[in-house]
């Protein structure tokens, strides 16, 4: 199954430079995750973080409702330096679901595609 999600950048920024911005931050994103948007600018952190949140909700809708939007910070977008994204989704029940994704930017939108490749047992 796969999934795409869209991210509208200007109602984004706003989400992440409201009232709320930190506890949104920790419920979406895993620290991995904001260790690799930390040594960008503010334009291309922003670009990022939505890159992410657009892929998570790509999961999300690629896992056929195995997951839901409360699961946002089990599933963790790695980028590696080549550019190629791998998105684990990890829980306590010691599977590990594996998905591929991309992310592409055109000026106010980002968007997000993920497929699901496997399961692991840990």
């Amino acid at each position: 199954m796969i999934g795409v999600d869209i991210v509208y950048l200007p109602r984004f920024r706003r989400a992440l430079e409201g009232t709320y911005k930190e506890k949104l931050i920790k419920r979406i994103y895993s620290d991995d995750e904001l260790l690799q948007c930390s040594d960008k600018s503010d334009d291309a952190k922003i670009q990022s973080l939505a890159g992410r949140f657009a892929v998570k909700e790509a999961v999300i809708k690629a896992s056929k409702g195995e997951l839901n939007i409360s699961d946002l910070k089990l599933i963790n977008v790695h980028q590696f330096p080549s550019g190629y994204l791998e998105v684990l989704v990890s829980r306590e029940n010691v599977t590990c679901t594996v998905y591929d994704a991309s992310i592409s930017h055109d000026g106010d939108y980002v968007v997000g595609i993920a497929m699901k490749v496997e399961n692991k047992n840990r």
